[in-house]
């Protein structure tokens, strides 16, 4: 890839990301037809990982105290704080309480080629992402760092190779159970029947490589799925697909079954691109890169809330501080609320595509 600055053209080789008019992760208009083909031709504007545990890191952690979750029927975000419903909080703030600062490239992890996809382990020491950098086995392939503590740098990117992720293809986006022993992986591998699917595979414990990836073929469509999240017991299955991207749901009984088609989730549809779903672990926050009108740039993080989770999301609302002229997308919030990583384009990265991070801070 070549070091191109932070504009539309840079984002031409980035294969793994969301697709055209919506791939898996796709970005809006722009930037989705000037995201890198995956197999199938669809091309992805953003793209995100997810691994295992590493150094020590436990994907399985959870935290006792975490607040993200709490959401609302009619969530507003403007540009110096947002606002969930009565008694809902973020990061310990009351409703109206908090905003975003300012956010700083993840410079310990970034290069001149492309990153991507976050995910954090729920203890939020394991990142897992995809890059583009050379040394993998495709395209794209799915990478983890580890660091100390929340506030501390991450160290050196591993290639989940050693996991067994990894294969010839674009391997973008890595989610993993809460107890980190199930993996859903977005992936353009061979043995599918082309283009970007999901994917999923089981180990022993959080440290273990992954047993074979299995296609989920009944999640299977005409187009690209991409942006795979698993609810916390495990029945739910959020991801993209579409054309344009929107977010859908697979849910099944237990554990052991098979995931059925999906359906659209409520209160999210319409006719622009909606993809890369974060939900806080009671399912009631949404948060997901998209192109509706009344964003910033070429495509923007949103936020969008419900009262229960059988109930329909209401209206979207951009999140405070975040967005810019540039690409913002693939978002992912750390379990205790305190933290947003995200994909951008934005300058003062290092490649067309860089990871970004903000806190959750009380507004002013």
């Amino acid at each position: 890839m070549s070091t191109c600055v932070a504009s539309a053209a840079c984002l031409a080789p980035n294969p793994t990301f969301d697709g055209d008019a919506t791939g898996p992760g796709a970005t809006s208009g722009t930037s989705a037809s000037a995201a890198p083909a995956t197999t199938s031709g669809a091309t992805e504007t953003s793209a995100s990982p997810p691994g295992s545990t590493s150094e020590g890191a436990t994907a399985g952690a959870t935290s006792e105290d975490a607040t993200a979750g709490a959401t609302s029927e009619d969530a507003t975000a403007g540009t110096t704080g947002a606002t969930v419903d009565e008694g809902a909080t973020l990061c310990g703030f009351a409703p109206g309480a908090w905003t975003l600062s300012e956010p700083t490239p993840v410079a310990e992890l970034n290069s001149p080629d492309g990153e991507g996809e976050p995910y954090l382990t729920p203890d939020g020491r394991t990142l897992y992402f995809a890059s583009s950098r050379p040394g993998g086995l495709g395209s794209w392939d799915s990478y983890r760092a580890s660091r100390e503590t929340v506030d501390s740098p991450f160290g050196a990117p591993v290639n989940n190779e050693d996991l067994a992720v990894n294969l010839e293809g674009a391997d973008t986006k890595l989610a993993l159970s809460p107890d980190g022993t199930h993996g859903y992986l977005a992936s353009a591998r061979p043995g599918g029947p082309g283009g970007s699917e999901l994917w999923s595979a089981a180990r022993a414990e959080p440290t273990a490589p992954f047993g074979e990836f299995t296609l989920l073929a009944n999640l299977v469509t005409a187009g690209d799925e991409y942006d795979p999240h698993i609810s916390e017991d495990g029945l739910r299955l959020y991801f993209a697909t579409g054309a344009p991207l929107g977010v859908v749901m697979s849910q099944r009984p237990d554990a052991g079954a098979s995931f059925p088609a999906a359906a659209p989730v409520a209160g999210l549809e319409g006719p622009d691109k909606v993809s890369h779903p974060f939900l806080t672990p009671d399912e009631r926050v949404i948060v997901f890169e998209s192109d509706r009108p009344g964003g910033v740039g070429d495509s923007d993080l949103w936020l969008a809330t419900r009262p229960e989770l059988d109930a329909p999301f209401g209206p979207p609302t951009l999140l405070p501080a975040i967005n810019s002229e540039h690409f913002e997308g693939e978002p992912v919030l750390r379990a205790d609320g305190c933290e947003l990583l995200f994909a951008s384009t934005r300058p003062a990265g290092v490649g067309g595509w860089d990871l970004w991070r903000a806190e959750v801070v009380a507004a002013p």
